[in-house]
């Protein structure tokens, strides 16, 4: 097994055995069920906004992952939008749209498993895309899709808070957020849970402007700890709040949350990329790649952190994170391995 796809089973080992350790802490009476939004509270506004901060301070956004500041934010709000518009339409229960919404506009882009399969995907390229490599990608082409991968999450964050916070303050059944769409956003970014932007305009700051990035941060792995810590926070808080019993409940939003991820989202991102080629300084042609194969990750955690953060039904998003995933890897992933 090569050195990415042995990096890419760990990954999933890890997740796995994450939330198992999450569902047995509820099921085995270790705690009570709330801890999970307190473990993803934590996890968003203390880890995430550390390792956003680290990961932009040490590789700080430049030329060749620009286009990314466009495209990513196309393809996280565009399918959010459309599910919203359609889905307000026929979707009584707004806790469950929310859900779904979320879920449409995030993938598992994170430093986990979408930056993994990234790496994986693209160590080996085809001969068409080799010819295609600019001379930087072509002397790793591996290393430099799980560069163009981990800056995409950065942007993906940000677009989510920007995005999805809003709706998800709209449709929460705590939320006395009112007023026009403005002051969502206004509020959604003064939020706490928000501080993940703090953290990423504090690394690229540093990045651009400020002292090196400390060689003993490396040293002691300071971002993979982090990755590894906010990791296990998400994943158990997912399973805390999973019941095997939901995993059959709402099927239809089994197949509606399968097309999206699988079909609408990948969809969006591949037309977004097309046009970007017709420019006159278009993204590079592995740069494009790389965000289609992203689009086509299942739910993100994020799909359930905020939704448990912001008192949507998280059990219903974690019952859709769970069998999403399972679909993604026991199906797609091998298939999206041989193609490409």
């Amino acid at each position: 097994m090569s050195g990415p796809l042995l990096s890419l089973a760990v990954f999933l080992a890890f997740a796995a055995g994450s939330t198992v350790v999450g569902w047995l802490y509820r099921t085995r009476g270790w705690g009570p069920e709330s801890v999970s939004r307190q473990v993803h509270w934590f996890t968003v506004v203390v880890l995430w906004t550390a390792t956003l901060m680290l990961v932009l301070w040490r590789d700080p956004p430049g030329v060749s992952t620009a286009w990314l500041l466009l495209l990513e934010p196309v393809a996280l709000a565009g399918p959010a939008l459309l599910v919203l518009w359609l889905g307000s339409r026929w979707m009584k229960d707004r806790s469950a749209l929310g859900v779904l919404v979320i879920g449409a506009g995030l993938g598992n882009t994170g430093l986990t498993l979408g930056m993994l399969v990234c790496h994986a995907v693209f160590d080996t390229p085809t001969p068409g895309l080799s010819a295609q490599l600019t001379e930087g990608e072509a002397a790793d082409p591996g290393r430099a899709a799980r560069s163009y991968a981990a800056a995409l999450v950065s942007v993906m964050v940000v677009s989510g808070i920007a995005v999805l916070y809003p709706i998800a303050h709209r449709l929460s059944p705590e939320s006395r957020a009112g007023g026009g769409a403005l002051r969502l956003v206004l509020r959604s970014l003064a939020d706490v849970r928000a501080m993940p932007l703090a953290g990423a305009a504090a690394g690229v700051g540093l990045g651009h402007a400020g002292p090196s990035y400390p060689a003993w941060l490396d040293a002691v792995h300071a971002i993979d700890v982090l990755v590894f810590l906010g990791g296990f926070g998400a994943y158990f808080g997912i399973g805390a709040r999973l019941r095997v019993g939901d995993l059959w409940r709402r099927p239809e939003l089994h197949v509606a949350t399968t097309l999206i991820r699988f079909g609408l989202a990948p969809l969006v991102a591949l037309v977004a990329v097309m046009l970007a080629w017709q420019a006159p300084a278009p993204p590079s042609a592995l740069l494009g790649r790389v965000l289609v194969v992203e689009a086509a990750m299942p739910l993100a955690i994020q799909a359930v952190v905020i939704p448990n953060l912001f008192g949507l039904d998280a059990r219903l998003a974690s019952a859709l994170w769970v069998l999403n995933t399972l679909l993604y890897c026991v199906v797609l992933l091998p298939v999206i391995l041989w193609l490409l």
